[in-house]
């Protein structure tokens, strides 16, 4: 697929984008943010594992230049990775966590 994602059932992370979220403390910020994020995805009405997928990628690109990502703007610099990246990774754990909170969406 490419630098980040690698084709899975469901799509996973590579290394290298494992390592990029380790290395910036994707956790920590996640934690902050996370719950923010699935509010937005609340608004799409979701029906299916793959449309959140899809729509968490989505998100984290329409986002990109709200307030809710500067701390991953700050650690792109600090760290020097491409904020990109960084998102499209965040991607994976966001879909993760929101499929985690409806357990409903089962298909």
């Amino acid at each position: 697929m490419d630098r980040i994602k690698q084709r899975n059932s469901p799509v996973t992370l590579t290394p290298y984008a494992e390592q990029i979220l380790k290395d910036i403390e994707f956790s920590k910020t996640f934690d902050l943010i996370k719950d923010e994020l699935c509010k937005h995805l609340d608004e799409y009405r979701l029906r299916t594992k793959y449309d959140v997928q899809e729509m968490s990628d989505f998100l984290m690109k329409k986002l990109r230049d709200d307030n809710i990502f500067i701390p991953l703007k700050q650690a792109a610099f600090a760290k020097g990775y491409n904020l990109d990246e960084i998102l499209s990774a965040a991607s994976i754990p966001l879909r993760d966590y929101y499929l985690s909170i409806h357990p409903e969406i089962k298909d």
